[in-house]
């Protein structure tokens, strides 16, 4: 039945997901020319706004995100880097910091990914609870 699977789909989207912002790519000495960065926010928020105005989001089960733990961001990295990257993420001096070969983000990052990483933990615990689970994946993801 598919509306039975339908009430039972979990989808989580939040506008501070598409906050996420990696700058744009560019490395002059690889010859890289500037582009936007392929983790922008249009194409997740226009997936969202299709949803919304076809009106399957009325058939979904909607979840919401919680912001991670650092113990649970620490099964996936050390905590040094979780500490550098929160650090990075409160100084507002230049407008992206870099942590990692690739890995950019502006002022705040830290705490959009937190959240992304909270998001996908919401929708492990629907699907685990048997409530559905879904979701437009953030740029921020973790």
């Amino acid at each position: 039945n598919v509306r039975l699977v339908m009430a039972k789909l979990g989808y989580l989207y939040h506008e501070l997901l598409m906050w996420h912002n990696p700058g744009p790519l560019q490395d002059y000495f690889s010859f890289l020319e500037p582009a936007v960065h392929w983790e922008n926010v249009e194409t997740k928020r226009r997936l969202h706004n299709l949803v919304v105005a076809s009106g399957l989001i009325d058939h979904l089960h909607q979840l919401k995100p919680r912001v991670a733990s650092e113990d649970e961001l620490a099964r996936v990295h050390d905590r040094e880097y979780i500490h550098k990257v929160k650090a990075m993420s409160k100084d507002t001096s230049k407008g992206h910091h870099t942590c990692g070969d690739v890995a950019t983000f502006a002022p705040g990052g830290y705490d959009i990914a937190a959240t992304a990483a909270g998001a996908a933990l919401s929708c492990l615990e629907a699907v685990m609870a048997g409530g559905g689970g879904g979701g437009v994946t953030p740029p921020a993801r973790q």
